[in-house]
């Protein structure tokens, strides 16, 4: 069931905006007799998940921090935004693209790694500011809009210096 809900929540970002998950039900009564344009969304979901596919296969993702349901919800918000822009997060100025994926997965890998650094010594003056908010983000209020876009945000700013 959890798989479901956060297929949901992945498609609501891309139909509507990075908002809390309380909102969902609202979107299944609303295209419950009319589906609109969710051909649209659903071909936009496949290839970000294509993309993500393709940075990390399942067997790799799984022992990263991207495993995480919420952080999850960031990377693919994140790759959204650079390929198709997501409302509610900042717009990239560059694209991602099928070329650009291993430049994609090299930041990633950084980013991850920043994650747990920065984790382990959270309190450190030394420690990125960017980087403690992100953290912080991902610890309290997980499924807040709030937390969602900074986590978009930060995330979409590291992939798209790399590519």
């Amino acid at each position: 069931m959890a798989e479901a809900e956060l297929c949901a929540d992945l498609f609501v970002s891309l139909l509507d905006k990075v908002q809390s998950n309380k909102g969902i039900e609202s979107f299944y009564k609303k295209y419950e007799d009319d589906a609109g344009n969710l051909e649209d969304i659903e071909k936009k979901f496949d290839k970000v998940m294509s993309y993500i596919g393709t940075i990390y296969p399942a067997a790799e993702i799984k022992n990263t921090n991207f495993a995480r349901i919420h952080i999850f919800y960031s990377l693919f918000t994140a790759v959204a935004n650079i390929v198709y822009g997501v409302s509610g997060l900042r717009k990239s100025t560059k694209s991602l693209t099928a070329k650009s994926l291993g430049k994609a997965r090299v930041a990633l890998d950084n980013f991850s790694a920043k994650f747990d650094e920065v984790s382990e010594n959270i309190n450190s003056p030394n420690q990125p500011q960017d980087f403690k908010d992100f953290i912080n983000a991902s610890r309290r209020g997980t499924t807040d809009a709030a937390a969602r876009i900074l986590r978009g945000n930060l995330l979409t700013k590291h992939i798209a210096s790399a590519i």
